[in-house]
């Protein structure tokens, strides 16, 4: 089997809409938060994961869809191609992955960050990027801890760490940054949608 094992950010043109891996099908391999992705939890998630759902993943597509993703590219193997679009470097965890055939991938760009982005425009209440840019977003997430802890223990061991999101930025709007994983250019409408409180932003830089 031929595979590739990689965490570096893409541009995908993709001409059907990849299948979310949900919770239902993570408990081989956590894909959505593994503790440490390596070769073998990956081939073993697909190698293992429910018929129904590789029948989902390889079933024809109806027509053909003219769809841009760009995203954290996880592994490329010689039937499918996964994908996901926030990571957290702290704890080396992904969130948001998507699936889909190679038949089903038209093109893939490696990308590479270029500079910051002006995010922060005064000028207008309202600001949709056009045509959408792929960016790199580091965004400062709330975290929640379920452990019983005195205040000194969990202000120790619960810290915000950034988050960095691979995707398009949409634009800005009540005070919030919007950006999406994939933009379906023919329908002009967007999937993956994350909005960021602009307070919640470290930065924003060019992806090309």
């Amino acid at each position: 089997m031929k595979y590739k094992i990689v965490h570096g950010i893409v541009h995908l043109k993709i001409n059907r809409g990849a299948d979310l891996v949900r919770s239902g099908f993570q408990r081989s391999v956590d894909l959505s938060n593994p503790a440490r992705l390596n070769e073998n939890d990956m081939l073993d998630w697909w190698k293992n994961v429910s018929k129904d759902f590789k029948n989902k993943v390889f079933k024809p597509r109806s027509r053909s869809f003219d769809i841009e993703v760009t995203a954290f590219l996880l592994a490329k193997l010689d039937d499918i191609t996964i994908y996901s679009s926030n990571y957290d470097p702290d704890t080396k965890r992904f969130r948001s992955t998507y699936i889909i055939s190679n038949e089903n991938v038209v093109e893939m760009k490696e990308l590479k960050v270029r500079g910051d982005i002006d995010y922060q425009l005064t000028d207008t209440e309202k600001h949709i990027v056009k045509p959408t840019k792929p960016v790199l977003l580091t965004w400062m997430d709330a975290i929640s801890n379920h452990t019983l802890g005195t205040a000194e223990v969990i202000m120790k061991k619960s810290i915000i760490t950034p988050i960095k999101f691979a995707g398009f930025l949409i634009g800005m709007a009540n005070d919030s940054l919007y950006t999406a994983t994939a933009y379906n250019k023919e329908v002009n409408k967007y999937r993956g949608v994350l909005v960021v409180p602009l307070m919640n932003v470290v930065s924003v830089e060019s992806l090309e």
